[in-house]
C-alpha cells in the first residue's frame, strides 16, 4: 500500500471523528434534564432536584431528604442535504446521492441526592454532556468524509452542595468521563469516485478523563435568586485500532491516536417571582470553544494530518416562564438563541453546524406526595449551512493534502426533542 493511500485512509477516518449532527452547538449537549427542556433550559443552575449534581451542585441544597431522578430526552433530527459540487482527491467528479441524514438518539440522566446534615447534601449523577451520532450512506456524496460517526461521552459525577448561610450555597463536583468512538468511512483509493470501487475503514477508540465543576446560588431577595456554574476543560487523549481495506488487499489493522480538549463552559441564571403563580427564569451560557483550533490524527504507520477547525467561543441566551396552574400542575415555556462555534469559512460536511433558535413547552405534575412527573418538548430551527470546503492539511507542511478534494452544498436542519422525567422523594 502506498504512502499516498495511507493519507487517503487517514483522512477519511479523521474527518469521521469530527462530523457532528448532535443538535447542540458543535457536539455539546444540554439535554440532561427533561424538566429543564420545558423552558428551553433557562434557569438551568437554579433547579430544585437531584439533576443539579450536573448543572450546579450548589443547588443540591434544595433537596429536603433523599431523591432519585430518572430523565430521558429523545432527539429526533433531520438534515436535508443539497450538493452542488463534489470532487475527489484526484479531481474526479464523485458519483453519489444526496442523503437526508437523520438522528434518533436518547440523552439519559440518572441522579441521586441525599441530605447528610443541615448544611451538606451529597449528589451522584450519570449523564451524557457531549456526544454525536451521524450516518451517511455508502454512496453519499460525502462518503469519503464520513459514513458512520458515533461518539459517546458518559459523565459519572459525585458532587456536594453546602449551605453557607440562609442566602448563599456553594457546590463542587468531579467529572469522570468515559469516551468511546465508532468511526467508519469509505475510501476512494482508486481515484475514480465510484462507490463500487471504494475501500473502507473502521475505527474504534476510547479514553478515561477527569474534570470538575463548581457553582453557587444566592437569594438576593425573597423574589430574586441568581446562580452560577463553571465546568472545567477536560483533556481527552484517545487511542484505539483502525481496520481498513484497499486495492483488494486483506484487512489491515494498525493503532491510531488523537487528542483534543473538551471546552470549559459556564452558565449564569436568574429566577424572579413576579407574582405568586408566575416565575421568570433566564440563562446566559458561554462555551470556550476556541480551545479547539485544529485536530491532528496519527496512525502507527507514521501518517499524521491536521484538520483546521478554528472554532470560536459561543453564547447561549434563554428566557422562560413558569405558571402554577393548579396545586399539582406547573406549566413551562421558553425560548433560546444558541450560537454555533463553527465559522462560515471553515464549515464543512464534517461539522455542518449553524446558529439555532429554540422554542419549548413543558409541564410538571405531582402524582403523589413523593412522586413528580415532568414533560418537555422543544423544536429547534437551524439557519441554513452553506458549505464550500476541501480536505485537511499536512501536519508537516501545512499544505492541503488533497488540493482538488472539494465539497460545495447546503445543509438545512431541524430537530424535535421530547423528554420525560420522574422524580421520587423518599425517607
Amino acid at each position: 500500500m502506498t504512502h499516498r493511500t495511507y493519507y487517503r485512509l487517514a483522512l477519511a477516518s479523521f474527518i469521521s471523528l469530527s462530523t457532528s449532527l448532535s443538535y447542540g452547538a458543535a457536539f455539546q449537549l444540554q439535554e440532561q434534564s427533561a424538566l429543564l427542556l420545558g423552558s428551553a433550559f433557562s434557569g438551568s443552575t437554579l433547579g430544585k432536584d437531584a439533576a443539579m449534581a450536573f448543572y450546579n451542585p450548589a443547588a443540591l441544597v434544595n433537596i429536603k431528604n433523599q431523591q432519585v431522578v430518572v430523565s430521558e430526552v429523545t432527539l429526533l433530527g433531520k438534515n436535508h442535504m443539497q450538493t452542488n459540487l463534489a470532487t475527489g482527491w484526484a479531481g474526479e467528479s464523485i458519483t453519489g446521492v444526496d442523503d437526508n441524514p437523520s438522528l434518533l438518539a436518547v440523552v439519559p440522566g440518572l441522579y441521586y441526592a441525599a441530605r447528610w446534615n443541615d448544611k451538606v447534601v451529597f449528589g451522584l449523577g450519570a449523564t451524557v454532556p457531549f456526544g454525536l451520532k451521524t450516518e451517511y450512506s455508502d454512496d453519499s456524496y460525502v462518503r469519503y468524509l464520513a459514513t458512520t460517526s458515533e461518539v459517546q461521552v458518559i459523565d459519572l459525577m459525585p458532587a456536594i452542595g453546602y449551605s453557607w448561610d440562609e442566602r448563599l450555597a456553594l457546590g463542587a463536583g468531579l467529572d469522570l468521563l468515559m469516551v468511546q468512538a465508532e468511526l467508519d468511512m469509505r475510501s476512494d483509493t482508486q481515484g475514480v469516485g465510484i462507490s463500487s470501487q471504494d475501500a473502507w475503514q473502521k475505527n474504534r477508540a476510547h479514553d478515561l478523563s477527569l474534570g470538575y465543576h463548581l457553582g453557587f446560588t444566592y437569594d438576593w431577595t425573597s423574589a430574586l435568586t441568581v446562580g452560577f456554574a463553571y465546568h472545567s476543560a477536560i483533556r481527552v487523549e484517545m487511542g484505539g485500532e483502525s481496520k481498513s481495506t484497499a486495492f483488494e488487499e486483506t484487512v489491515k489493522r494498525q493503532g491510531m491516536t488523537t487528542d483534543t480538549t473538551l471546552p470549559d463552559w459556564f452558565a449564569l441564571s436568574v429566577k424572579y417571582r413576579s407574582a405568586p403563580d408566575w416565575t421568570w427564569v433566564a440563562d446566559l451560557a458561554w462555551t470556550h470553544w476556541d480551545r479547539i483550533q485544529e485536530l491532528t490524527l496519527g496512525y502507527a504507520s507514521g501518517v499524521a494530518m491536521t484538520l483546521p477547525l478554528h472554532f470560536e467561543n459561543a453564547r447561549r441566551i434563554a428566557v422562560g416562564l413558569h405558571y402554577q396552574w393548579a396545586d399539582r400542575l406547573l406549566l413551562r415555556a421558553g425560548t433560546a438563541f444558541e450560537e454555533s462555534p463553527v465559522t462560515e469559512a471553515h464549515r464543512s460536511p464534517r461539522v455542518p453546524d449553524t446558529n439555532r433558535v429554540w422554542l419549548s413547552v413543558g409541564a410538571g405534575y405531582r402524582l403523589t406526595k413523593n412522586m413528580h412527573l415532568d414533560f418537555g418538548y422543544g423544536h429547534i430551527f437551524f439557519k441554513a449551512a452553506h458549505i464550500n470546503n476541501g480536505g485537511p492539511l499536512s501536519a508537516v507542511t501545512d499544505e492541503p493534502i488533497f488540493p482538488l478534494l472539494r465539497y460545495k452544498g447546503t445543509f438545512k436542519g431541524k430537530a424535535d426533542l421530547i423528554g420525560l422525567q420522574l422524580s421520587w422523594d423518599y425517607v
